[in-house]
Parts: structure tokens; C-alpha cells; sequence
């Protein structure tokens, strides 16, 4: 018997960035900071059009769950009904975007 190939999550991550990047999506590969405490973000977020796709990436062939966080702030991100967005130099321009 042919023992299976192991996809890696790399790999997986590459694939589905090209395909994106081939079909015009603008691709932003998030990273948390070692002193953050933004556990739960996904590894990708995707734009185009009117769309906004947050992405975590698996390997197909080993199986790994999402972790508490991540599973979190897909749930918290489900809720979202507007969103937001801008660079911010003070707490008066980020009461403006949020119309406060």
C-alpha cells in the first residue's frame, strides 16, 4: 500500500494564496506580535471587492482543530454588522470613524 502524502499547512497556505491572488484578491498575511495578546487571529485576510474573508489555513492531510481563540473570534466575527477601518493618530480621529 502507497503510504499517504503529507500536505503541509505552508503548502496549503501557498496554494490557496495563489489561487486567491490568480482570481484578484488582495492577500494580507496576519501575524500577532510575541508580546500580543491577539491569540485567535487568523492567518490570512482577504479583499476583494465588497468582501472581506478572514482565513485560517490547515494542512488537508493532518488534522489539527482550531484553537479556542480562533473558533472565538470566527463566532464574534459572525456577529459583525458594520465595518471599519482607517489609520488612527488620536482618540478624536477614531471617535470620528466611529461617529461618537
Amino acid at each position: 500500500m502507497k503510504p499517504k502524502l503529507q500536505v503541509s499547512e505552508a503548502q496549503t497556505q501557498k496554494a490557496i494564496r495563489e489561487y486567491l491572488e490568480y482570481n484578484k484578491w488582495k492577500i494580507h498575511k496576519l501575524t500577532i506580535p510575541r508580546y500580543s495578546k491577539g491569540k485567535g487571529l487568523p492567518d490570512l485576510l482577504c479583499l476583494k471587492g465588497e468582501i472581506l474573508l478572514f482565513a485560517e489555513i490547515k494542512s488537508p492531510t493532518v488534522y489539527y482543530k482550531a484553537t479556542k481563540e480562533q473558533e472565538q473570534f470566527f463566532e464574534d466575527l459572525r456577529k459583525v454588522r458594520h465595518l471599519k477601518g482607517g489609520v488612527f493618530r488620536s482618540i478624536e480621529e477614531v471617535k470620528e470613524i466611529l461617529g461618537v
